[in-house]
């Protein structure tokens, strides 16, 4: 597997440039996923001609929320939380919280105070880079919300 990921980074306003990442080391309790199709909302386009704000504070940042991809690498905790394996195809919720604060913990992790939001929330100068889905690799912490998982077995049939 290439050990890099190329990315569409948002540096500025209307300022997009491709730029390529080292793919993080995946432990226990996170994963990467092979992005394989990514939306392009009403928010994306807001954010990069600059009449959402309040993003710019984190630029420069990779853009897209609605992601789909399969699962590329994955540790045993990570899919056991999950119930995915390596090659399933998930849907990725834009919107993660930290795990561990009491919004979290009852699922309203929406509500979280250090929620991490996918393509403007975080920058891609934060390690380990990959937080939006213009890029080739999206990194999912633990506390990720997989909308979706379908085993590339029942794609394939049972041969």
């Amino acid at each position: 597997m290439n050990k890099m990921s190329k990315a569409a980074v948002l540096r500025g306003v209307e300022n997009i440039s491709i730029e390529t990442f080292p793919l993080p080391a995946i432990s226990d309790d996170d994963a990467l996923l092979k992005v394989e199709m990514v939306g392009i909302c009403g928010s994306d386009v807001s954010i990069y001609n600059g009449k959402t704000k309040r993003v710019q504070q984190y630029f420069p940042i990779i853009l897209g929320h609605e992601i789909v991809g399969h699962i590329e690498d994955a540790g045993d905790l990570f899919s056991i939380r999950h119930g995915v394996q390596r090659g399933d195809r998930v849907i990725v919720e834009f919107t993660f919280g930290c795990g561990f604060c009491d919004a979290c913990i009852v699922g309203n992790y929406r509500m979280c105070a250090q929620k991490g939001r996918y393509g403007s929330y975080i920058s891609c100068n934060t390690a380990p880079h990959l937080w939006g889905g213009y890029s080739e690799f999206l990194y999912l912490p633990p506390s990720t919300t997989l909308l979706f998982k379908y085993h590339l077995v029942c794609e394939r049939g049972l041969q």
